[in-house]
């Protein structure tokens, strides 16, 4: 006779659902026990210091005990704040963008030495490239395409290797 009702398949799902909560369950369990031990030796060391710097255990506990205020919100807001609230910063770096594009001379112009440094530096990187960056000397790629590369870097590539192919004795 066929079985009109078969609920093993859905009780061993609720099953199985049942296991990963309670092991996240216990999870949860050992880690608020590592925070309640801590949260105990940072009471124990208030202790300490309390009784370090003078303060009884009554002191203290109503220091600790003590209703805390919740402070409101003033209506004197300041300059940032108000500029903050009135202006989106989006719309503010649009609207810089736009006022320096109708008018240049808000840009400051460069000096003698930006343009030094910006030649200075264009060579350093023109040098650079030109001894150390270029292609290795002799590269075959795929068996048919053939690269030069520097005579710099042909000779890092054979610095300490004899003519045999050897290192030299001070690279062993």
């Amino acid at each position: 006779m066929p079985t009109v009702l078969n609920w093993d398949d859905e009780f061993s799902e609720l099953s199985q659902k049942i296991r990963a909560i309670n092991l996240d369950f216990r999870i949860i369990y050992t880690f608020q026990q590592k925070e309640s031990d801590v949260l105990a030796n940072l009471e124990n060391e208030i202790l300490s210091i309390a009784k370090e710097i003078g303060i009884s255990s009554e002191e203290l506990n109503n220091i600790l005990n003590a209703p805390c205020k919740i402070s409101q919100p003033s209506n004197n807001l300041q300059w940032d704040d108000n500029f903050f609230l009135n202006y989106n910063p989006s719309l503010v770096e649009s609207k810089i963008k736009e006022e320096v594009l109708k008018n240049p001379d808000f840009l400051p112009t460069l000096s003698t030495l930006d343009y030094i440094i910006v030649a200075l530096s264009g060579l350093i990187a023109t040098i650079v490239d030109i001894l150390i960056v270029k292609i290795p000397k002799d590269i075959n790629y795929l068996g048919k395409y053939q690269q030069q590369g520097s005579n710099f870097t042909q000779w890092l590539k054979n610095l300490g290797i004899d003519e045999e192919g050897k290192l030299n004795l001070f690279l062993r």
